[in-house]
C-alpha cells in the first residue's frame, strides 16, 4: 500500500509542510536530548547510540551537517526532519518518519522498517546499504542516487529520479510514476520473484546496465528504454512503449497489449511473446529477433520486420506480419491464420503452414515443407523458389500473377490437391516434380524440364513447353487450347480388373449354379503394373471363411476349391490397391450346370428329328402291302 502522503503531491506543498514543521519547532527553546524536540543548528556528530521516541523529533537545519559516527545506531520511533545534511557512517533504524528536504549521504546502513516512511524532497545518496521494509517516497524533481545496495521488501514510490550505479534488489513494489529510473552501465536491478516494477503515468526506465526480472514488470503507460541487457524469467506486461537498443533475453512471458515494442538491436526469446490485438512489434533494419528452439511468438496484432527474424521455435500468426525489406529465416514452425505480406525475403528450412493469406511481392525460398490450405498470391515482382516440398492442399489456392515466377528446382516437389493458377504474364519453370490431384490452370507460360504427373485436371490456354515428361494418369484430364511444344503427353490407360468362375470347361456367371463336389476355379486378371498378388476370400454357406494369397503370373492368379456344401458362396478377389471384385455362386445336389442344359437339349432334339426322318423315309420306300398292325419294321 502506498504512503499516506499522496504520490502526486506538489513539491511546494511538501516543502511548505516541512518548513511549517521547522517553523513550529523553531518556536521551542533549545532542548536537551531527552526533550521532545532536538534541534541541530550547527554541525554536530552523534558518537553514541540514540533513540528517538514516538513523540520526539530531530530537526537538522539548512546548511547544518549532522554526522552519525561509525558504530553508532539511531533508532527512530518519532521523526527526523532534515533540511541540511546527514552523513551516516553508522546505522539508522526508522520505524516511523524521516523527512528529507536536504541531503542524506549514507555510508553505513539505513533500515526503513515495516511501518516506517521516508519522504525525500531533495537528495539521498547511498554509498552502502538501504534496506526498505516500509515506504520510501521520492517526490518530483528529487533524486535517490545509489552507488551501492538498495534492498526493497515493500514499497518505493518514485515521482522523481532514481539513479542506480550498483545494485537494487526488489522483492516488493516499485512505482515509477511520471518519473525516471536510470540504471547506469555499471548498475544492476534484480526484480526478484514476487517483486513488481510498475512503470506508469509516462514513467521512464532507462536501462544502460543489467535488469534481471523474475517477478513482474508492468509498463502500463510508460516507456522502457533498454541499451544494456534485460533478462526476463517471469512476466513483462506492456501497454506502453519498449525501445530496445541492447539485448533482451526472454525466458518467461512478454505480453504486449495495445503497446509497442521497437527493436533496434537483439531480442532472444526462449519463452513466450504474446502480441495481442492492438499491439505492435517493430523490428527495425538494425534489429534481430531470435526465436529459439522452444520459444513461441503468438501474434494477434501487427508485426513489422525490416531487420532479421531467425525462428527455430514456433510463430503463430493470427494478425498481420509485414516483412518490409527484412529477412525471415525459419528452421522451426510458422503457422499462419492471418496475413503475411512479404516485401523482403522468407527462407524456409523446416515447416510453414498457411491457412489464410500470404502475399508475396519479393522472394520466398522454400527448402523445407510449405503446406498451403489458404491463399498464396505471388504478385509483381515476386518469385517463389522451391527446393523442398510445396503441398497445396484441398481448398488451397496459389495464384501466380503478372510478372511473377514460380521456380521448382531440381529435387523440388509441388504436390497439388487444390488449385494453381498461372495467370497472364506469369511464369512457372520446373526442373523437379509436380504431382497434380487438383486443378492447374496455365494461362501464360509453363516450362517443364522435370516430371509432371496428372491425376486431376490440367488446362493449358497459354504456352506449355514440355522438355521433360508429362504423364496423364487414369482418371486425369489434360485439356490443351493453347500452344503445346516439346515431348508429347503420355496418356496412361486405366487398369482393368476381372474375376471369372469356372467348373471344368464351363463358365459360371455371377449368381449362377454349379454342381456340388466338383472343383471350381476362380481366375483373377488385371493389367495393372502395381499389383503383385491377389488375396482370394471364399465365404461358405455355413458362414465359414477361407482365404488364400496367390501371386500374379502374367497378370493372372488362380484359386481352386471344391464346394462340399449346398447353398450360396461368395468369392472375392482383393488386388491390394483398394480394388475388390466379387462373385456369388449357388450349389445344389446333382444339378446339371446351366451351360450343359443347352447341350443336352440340342442332342435330344437332334436324335428325335433323326428318328422321325428315318421313319418317314422307310415309309416312302417300302412298297409292300401292310396291314393295320404293321409297324414298318
Amino acid at each position: 500500500m502506498k504512503a499516506s502522503i499522496p504520490i502526486g503531491i506538489a513539491l511546494h506543498a511538501v516543502i511548505a509542510i516541512t518548513l511549517g514543521i521547522f517553523a513550529l519547532f523553531l518556536s521551542f527553546p533549545v532542548q536537551h536530548a531527552e526533550a521532545a524536540v532536538r534541534e541541530f543548528t550547527h554541525d554536530d556528530t552523534i558518537t553514541s547510540d540514540q533513540t528517538i521516541g514516538p513523540d520526539e523529533a530531530w530537526i537538522i537545519y539548512d546548511e547544518v551537517t549532522l554526522t552519525i559516527h561509525s558504530g553508532v545506531t539511531i533508532n527512530n520511533f518519532g521523526s527526523i526532519n532534515n533540511a541540511g545534511t546527514i552523513d551516516n557512517d553508522g546505522t539508522i533504524g526508522n520505524d516511523h518518519t524521516v523527512y528529507n528536504a536536504g541531503t542524506m549521504n549514507n555510508f553505513g546502513t539505513i533500515y526503513n522498517n515495516f511501518g516506517g516512511t521516508i519522504y525525500n524532497v531533495d537528495t539521498i545518496v547511498n554509498h552502502d546499504t538501504i534496506n526498505n521494509d516500509g515506504s520510501i517516497n521520492n517526490f518530483a524533481v528529487t533524486t535517490i542516487n545509489n552507488t551501492s545496495t538498495v534492498k526493497n521488501l515493500l514499497t518505493i514510490n518514485n515521482d522523481g529520479t532514481i539513479y542506480n550505479a550498483d545494485t537494487i534488489g526488489n522483492d516488493g513494489t516499485i512505482y515509477n510514476n511520471r518519473s525516471t529510473i536510470d540504471n547506469s552501465i555499471d548498475g544492476t536491478i534484480y526484480n526478484n520473484f514476487g517483486g513488481t516494477i510498475d512503470n506508469s503515468l509516462n514513467g521512464f526506465i532507462d536501462n544502460m546496465g543489467t535488469l534481471i526480472t523474475d517477478g513482474t514488470i508492468s509498463n502500463r503507460s510508460g516507456t522502457i528504454h533498454n541499451a544494456g541487457t534485460m533478462t526476463n524469467y517471469n512476466t513483462i506486461d506492456n501497454v506502453g512503449t519498449i525501445n530496445n537498443d541492447g539485448t533482451v533475453n526472454n525466458l518467461g512471458n512478454i505480453k504486449n497489449s495495445f503497446g509497442r515494442i521497437n527493436n533496434y538491436d537483439t531480442i532472444g526469446n526462449d519463452g513466450n511473446i504474446k502480441n495481442s490485438f492492438g499491439g505492435t512489434i517493430d523490428n527495425l533494419s538494425s534489429g534481430t529477433i531470435y526465436n529459439n528452439f522452444g520459444g513461441v511468438i503468438d501474434n494477434d496484432g501487427n508485426v513489422v520486420n525490416s531487420g532479421t527474424v531467425a525462428n527455430d521455435g514456433s510463430i503463430n500468426n493470427n494478425g498481420n506480419i509485414n516483412n518490409n525489406s527484412g529477412t525471415i529465416y525459419n528452421t522451426g514452425t510458422v503457422v499462419n491464420n492471418g496475413t503475411i505480406n512479404n516485401n523482403g525475403s522468407i527462407n524456409n528450412y523446416n515447416e510453414i503452414n498457411n491457412s489464410a493469406d500470404i502475399n508475396n511481392q519479393s522472394d520466398i525460398n522454400n527448402y523445407g515443407s510449405f503446406d498451403n490450405y489458404g491463399s498464396i498470391n505471388n504478385n509483381f515482382p515476386g518469385t517463389i523458389r522451391n527446393y523442398g516440398t510445396i503441398n497445396n492442399n484441398v481448398g488451397g489456392t496459389i495464384d501466380n500473377n503478372s510478372g511473377d515466377s514460380i521456380n521448382n528446382t531440381i529435387g523440388g516437389t509441388i504436390d497439388n490437391k487444390g488449385t494453381i493458377n498461372n495467370n497472364i504474364d506469369g511464369s512457372i519453370l520446373t526442373y523437379g516434380s509436380i504431382v497434380n490431384y487438383g486443378i492447374i490452370n496455365n494461362g501464360f507460360t509453363l516450362t517443364n524440364y522435370g516430371t509432371i504427373i496428372n491425376y486431376g485436371t490440367m488446362y493449358n490456354s497459354g504456352t506449355l513447353y514440355n522438355f521433360g515428361s508429362i504423364t496423364n494418369k487414369c482418371g486425369g484430364t489434360f485439356i490443351n487450347t493453347g500452344t503445346y511444344e516439346g515431348n508429347p503427353v503420355n496418356y496412361e490407360l486405366c487398369p482393368t480388373y476381372s474375376l471369372e468362375l469356372n467348373q471344368g470347361v464351363n463358365n459360371i456367371p455371377n449368381g449362377g449354379t454349379a454342381n456340388i463336389d466338383e472343383q471350381m476355379t476362380a481366375t483373377a486378371t488385371t493389367n495393372s503394373l502395381t499389383v503383385s498378388e491377389v488375396n482370394f476370400t471364399r465365404t461358405n454357406p455355413d458362414t465359414t471363411i477361407d482365404t488364400e494369397i496367390v501371386p500374379l503370373t502374367l497378370g493372372s492368379a488362380q484359386y481352386s476349391f471344391t464346394p462340399t456344401q449346398a447353398g450360396s458362396y461368395t468369392i472375392k478377389a482383393d488386388f491390394g490397391n483398394g480394388v475388390v471384385v466379387e462373385q456369388t455362386l449357388n450349389i445344389s445336389f446333382n444339378v446339371v450346370p446351366e451351360s450343359m442344359i443347352g447341350t443336352v437339349a440340342l442332342i435330344v432334339s437332334s436324335l428325335g428329328a433323326f428318328v422321325v426322318f428315318k421313319r418317314i423315309r422307310n415309309n416312302n420306300c417300302d412298297t409292300r402291302d401292310r396291314n393295320g398292325t404293321d409297324l414298318g419294321i
